[in-house]
């Protein structure tokens, strides 16, 4: 279903795309003219998800895939260089990428928070600042972050 945002022909990077809300979001990006890439870590996901994107009626608009772990900064960088040669431009950062560990915060272990913190965090981080002077060179752009709820004690 298209909401005619008025983003067709807008470029977005989905971090966590390959399921769960990141898929959602990148569906509805795409169903509304917005070309797409979609960054994680699993490439067979990734695979599913753009199978999955590309089933869905568009006017014009294309998905990408790209197997990218954010801890790591090349990584990162990586996202943003694959977007721009196949786009040619950024408009939108969705930072959705994310896992979720077992366990009550009183039994998770210091590197259990430390992950955590490299990637929903320091990932984040790493991701924004190589998307904003893309952004700000075009003088406008969006960008969301979003954290999840396994968080919860």
């Amino acid at each position: 279903m298209s909401l005619d945002l008025q983003l067709s022909g807008k470029t977005a990077i989905v971090t966590g795309g390959s399921a769960g809300i990141g898929l959602a979001i990148a569906k509805a990006l795409y169903s509304e003219g917005v070309n797409v890439a979609i960054a994680a870590r699993n490439a067979e996901r990734l695979e599913n998800a753009v199978s999955a994107i590309q089933s869905l009626p568009t006017p014009g608009a294309k998905v990408i895939s790209i197997t990218a772990d954010l801890t790591q900064a090349e990584s990162v960088e990586r996202v943003v260089s694959t977007t721009l040669a196949q786009f040619g431009k950024i408009d939108i950062l969705i930072n959705n990428a994310g896992s979720a560990r077992a366990g009550s915060f009183l039994e998770l272990s210091d590197d259990a928070f430390l992950d955590a913190w490299n990637l929903k965090l320091l990932g984040y981080i790493r991701l924004v600042r190589a998307v904003v002077p893309h952004l700000k060179s075009r003088r406008d752009g969006r960008i969301v972050n979003i954290i999840g709820g396994a968080g919860r004690t």
